[in-house]
């Protein structure tokens, strides 16, 4: 898989809240990201070849905008370490400019650092 990426994703060292779009439902975090994928951790096995449109809450204003609507397609998932826990990554999918440009300003400034719930 990590063959496939064209970019190195960053790592979040934060809680970031990954919300259901159509519910607001709570899906998991986001623990690694770039404007073309993401991997999530979550309760409960996220469907494999499923489709979701997720929210992303900002932890500031970025770019004008105080969340993200992302829509991913899960590639994978898996039971992590602690089987309490499954991993699962997404590939986004039309990603607007927009929202390019905010995940890339996050982890071009360091907001993954700064970033705590």
């Amino acid at each position: 898989m990590k063959d496939r990426r064209k970019l190195e994703r960053k790592r979040t060292h934060f809680t970031a809240d990954l919300l259901d779009d159509s519910s607001g439902e709570y899906v998991g975090r986001v623990v690694n990201v770039t404007a073309q994928g993401m991997m999530v951790e979550s309760d409960q096995p996220l469907d494999i070849d499923g489709i979701y449109r997720f929210r992303l809450p900002l932890p500031e204003p970025m770019n004008g905008r105080t969340e993200l609507c992302l829509s991913g397609h899960c590639l994978w998932c898996h039971r992590g370490r602690n089987p309490a826990y499954y991993y699962s990554g997404m590939e986004l999918t039309n990603v607007a400019k927009e929202d390019a440009r905010t995940i890339e300003m996050m982890i071009r400034d360091a907001v993954f650092q700064r970033w705590v719930s």
